[in-house]
């Protein structure tokens, strides 16, 4: 505090002055037995300054017997009696006969004649400058290792030994096969970030209070950054901390996904934001709903997400109550990607995430406005089909991440969403060079980097280029297998690309075995109702329709489309694809007429999404076709030819276009006039 700082001023000028220090630690071996208390107070950092390498003996010592070490300077260079007064008080061992602060001290030296200051000046300038110069130095150096040094305590409770012993019980105790490998992942990820917690914090605090470069209310604004961030780490280890077995598999996500600290060094974007308010029952809302956030981001990464939605729709009521709108767009964002996430509400989510842009704009919070907007292209071209909305979003994000002078991160996952929406509009080419510039801007070694790998290989399935397909999908193999495990659920995704690549290229045994992977995969960490398991189902009565074993097809396409609606609801837009993959199977096994009421439920349920529009009305013709109303079936051929035609679809239109020639249907000249 302010009598630290005066004692090493003033321990510093007189050895400037007198080449020697003001402490005679010498005199340690001479005190007396009833000097040695144990009561002493002072300081460690005093206590090195008066004797280095003694700081045992002088801690022995009362007041009183330290006070006694204090040398009287000598006579030369002779100093005024006001000045060496305020120069021995300024060094008391007792903090409370120093002044109060510095300005006293100086105002105390200064009280003096002026001929009398100028030969101090003199004197102090010809015999002290040099080693002022290295007292400073050494002062400054001091300050940089000790002061603000106290960051690493506040990881006690969130992440010491204690807690990081709980975790790794906690992990192994979930009872996964995969839980000691995930652990030491886990706590591997999470002590680099506690690391990087502690040297930001640090490094923020010097910046303004010791190097001087920045504001208080700039460090104010840093550590309030920094106190968010300690709330994530301390929500992701108390999650961990109580994993079941299925959220092992999210744990190495839940740990690698924690903020960015590098926010909180972002002078710019902190000071743009609307500052708190200054009523202190406001501001304990707003830590409520801060706390509440960190467990919703926690269970979010960790795969909870009805339980994250819960808590996530209560901090959106506290924080619209707040009246803090940089909160209330954070507490928007989550609850209407959660809302997509685990209701599969697009409407919902889009309503949500359109607020949370508008509230985040009001509040001047640049990422979260473009966190949400990046969710948005997801919920608009992936679950809606909404391309063109889609797009436009797209557009304003570029914007935005040009205006804050652009944000890789995010721009990684724009580009990995914009990608996706591309890959089902049939534009394959625009699709791969996104995900290639997404793939350039990833972190290395990170799990995105996987992902966006997975999705780009099936870019490359899409166009018939396998090869490609099996290369990648085995990076991306390797990737999960560094940073997740290779028995985490992301990878049951690239096994069943990796199934469809080798069925492609008429490998049918790796085919099969790559399929049969990932739903073990899927059945072991989501649980076997899921609906991922089902999608899964359908790849396999796919590969078995391919390979002419329809009776086996349709058993599989059965039950996953049982399973389907059983987890989503029969009027799910999703369930589109086992019902027809159901459809197919029974009009390969030559019972057209049960396929027919399958395709007709997927008509309608497709009716936004073209390509399954197309696919359900291809399958729906065929099958009218074969139980004698061809007029229809003519029809609706020609309206799935026009937009495989128009998505570009070549191999697709060129099927259908046989398929009318063979049937007497004049595809061409019919689709011409349409």
């Amino acid at each position: 505090n302010a009598r630290s700082d005066q004692f090493a001023f003033c321990a510093a000028l007189y050895w400037g002055l007198y080449r020697k220090r003001p402490f005679d630690h010498r005199a340690l071996s001479s005190a007396t037995s009833s000097q040695r208390k144990l009561a002493m107070k002072t300081p460690a950092a005093t206590r090195v300054m008066i004797a280095p390498g003694k700081a045992e003996g002088v801690n022995q010592l009362s007041g009183s017997a330290l006070q006694a070490l204090l040398k009287e300077p000598p006579r030369v260079p002779r100093l005024p009696a006001t000045i060496r007064k305020a120069l021995m008080r300024g060094l008391s061992m007792v903090p409370e006969e120093r002044f109060p602060g510095m300005d006293a001290l100086l105002a105390a030296m200064d009280d003096q004649d002026v001929v009398q200051r100028r030969r101090l000046v003199l004197v102090a300038a010809a015999l002290a400058v040099p080693l002022l110069a290295v007292a400073g130095f050494a002062y400054r150096q001091y300050l940089h290792v000790h002061y603000c040094s106290g960051a690493q305590e506040r990881l006690a409770g969130v992440w010491d030994a204690a807690t990081q012993a709980e975790m790794q019980r906690g992990l192994k105790a979930s009872g996964s096969p995969d839980a000691a490998d995930t652990a030491a992942k886990v706590h591997d990820a999470i002590d680099r970030y506690a690391k990087d917690w502690v040297a930001i914090h640090g490094d923020a605090c010097r910046a303004t209070r010791v190097r001087g470069e920045q504001t208080e209310h700039v460090l104010s604004l840093r550590m309030v950054c920094l106190d968010r961030r300690l709330k994530d780490l301390k929500a992701v280890v108390g999650v961990l901390t109580a994993a079941d077995e299925r959220m092992v598999e999210r744990a190495t996500d839940a740990a690698q996904g924690l903020a960015p600290l590098k926010t909180c060094a972002d002078v710019e974007a902190l000071t743009n934001q609307v500052n708190m308010p200054e009523d202190p029952a406001a501001r304990a809302d707003i830590e409520k709903v801060g706390t509440m956030l960190a467990e919703v981001k926690a269970l979010h990464d960790a795969g909870k997400y009805k339980q994250a939605l819960s808590i996530s729709r209560e901090a959106l009521r506290l924080a619209q109550a707040a009246r803090f709108r940089p909160l209330e767009a954070e507490a928007l964002y989550w609850y209407g990607w959660l809302q997509a996430l685990s209701l599969g509400d697009a409407k919902e989510a889009e309503r949500s995430l359109v607020q949370a842009v508008y509230a985040a704009r009001a509040g001047r919070d640049d990422l979260t406005s473009i966190r949400a907007s990046v969710r948005l292209v997801y919920v608009l071209g992936g679950m809606s089909s909404r391309y063109d909305d889609a797009h436009f979003w797209e557009g304003m994000i570029r914007a935005d991440l040009e205006r804050v002078g652009g944000n890789q991160d995010l721009e990684s996952q724009l580009l990995s969403n914009v990608g996706s929406v591309l890959l089902l509009e049939g534009r394959l080419d625009e699709a791969q060079k996104a995900y290639e510039r997404a793939l350039q801007l990833a972190e290395k070694d990170g799990p995105q980097r996987a992902t966006i790998l997975s999705n780009l290989s099936v870019v490359s399935l899409e166009m018939k280029h396998y090869d490609e397909v099996i290369a990648m999908a085995h990076e991306s193999l390797g990737l999960i297998a560094r940073t997740r495990g290779p028995d985490h659920v992301s990878a049951a995704y690239v096994h069943e690309t990796l199934s469809r690549a080798y069925w492609g290229k008429k490998e049918f045994k790796d085919a099969h075995a790559e399929i049969d992977r990932a739903l073990a995969m899927y059945k072991r960490s989501l649980g076997p109702g899921h609906r991922q398991v089902s999608d899964g189902m359908d790849a396999l009565a796919e590969l078995l329709c391919s390979e002419g074993r329809f009776a086996e097809a349709v058993d599989v396409a059965r039950r996953a489309l049982e399973l389907k609606e059983k987890a989503i609801g029969k009027d799910h837009p999703d369930v589109t694809y086992s019902l027809i993959g159901l459809g197919l199977a029974y009009l390969g096994a030559g019972q057209a007429a049960k396929a027919v009421p399958l395709f007709e439920r997927a008509l309608h349920l497709s009716l936004e999404d073209p390509k399954k529009q197309a696919e359900a009305s291809f399958g729906l013709a065929r099958a009218l076709w074969a139980t004698g109303d061809r007029t229809r079936a003519k029809e609706l051929s020609r309206e799935a030819l026009t937009i495989y035609k128009k998505r570009g679809d070549a191999a697709e239109a060129k099927q259908i276009s046989d398929w009318l020639d063979s049937a007497g249907g004049s595809g061409s000249k019919k689709t011409a006039r349409r």
